[in-house]
């Protein structure tokens, strides 16, 4: 358990928890769809993802929220990765005197921001599959 502790403290392995995070944020959807089309889904989308295409594509209002939507996610995604760098690079300094907190800050942040991410990507594939009906 010392031994854990020991390497808790050090920046090489909250960079690479955060890394091996990130790598499993980007892996779990490709393998989920995959399964999905697996298990005899054509596209690999749900029903309830197919029946929001058909509402965005029968009103100009949620065409709008639609956008909204995406450039909300990104935003966020944006926001909570730079700051999660900014903390980053404090929490390192700060490592140095034996505090390591602000990194672990900032690996959530770093794993929130993929999170935004991803929902920027979905809301942006749905706005998409939309117009191309």
């Amino acid at each position: 358990m010392q031994e854990l502790a020991k390497y808790s403290d050090s920046i090489l392995w909250w960079v690479s928890i955060t890394l091996i995070g990130i790598a499993f944020t980007f892996l779990v959807p490709i393998v989920k769809g995959k399964i999905d089309r697996l298990r005899g889904s054509k596209t690999g989308r749900s029903d309830e993802w197919l029946a929001e295409v058909e509402a965005i594509k029968g009103s100009s209002v949620r065409q709008s929220l639609q956008v909204a939507r995406v450039a909300h996610h990104y935003g966020r995604s944006s926001f909570f990765f730079v700051v999660a760098i900014l903390l980053f690079f404090a929490g390192g300094i700060l490592a140095i005197t034996g505090s390591s907190i602000l990194c672990l800050i900032s690996v959530v942040l770093v794993l929130l921001g993929v999170r935004e991410f991803r929902y920027g990507q979905a809301s942006y594939e749905q706005m998409k599959a939309a117009g191309e009906s």
